[in-house]
């Protein structure tokens, strides 16, 4: 079974639902992952606490990533 096809499986069993994101949701998105990598780099942040930093960033970016921006 293909992504694609999962995806459709889990739509139609009402687990996951279509969302239309605006420009802003998305900038909304870049700004918390260069936030987030902010913190990771600090370091009197401790290590966990980077971690977790750079585990968010890269799930903002992530997130970001797979949004289809609609309208201006």
């Amino acid at each position: 079974m293909t992504l694609q096809e999962r995806l459709a499986a889990l739509h139609g069993k009402g687990h996951l639902a279509e969302h239309q994101a605006s420009r802003a949701e998305l900038q909304q998105h870049l700004d918390n992952a260069r936030d987030q990598i902010g913190d990771a780099r600090h370091p009197t942040v401790s290590a966990l606490g980077r971690f977790n930093a750079a585990y968010g960033a890269s799930h903002a970016l992530l997130t970001a990533a797979a949004i289809k921006v609609v309208g201006p």
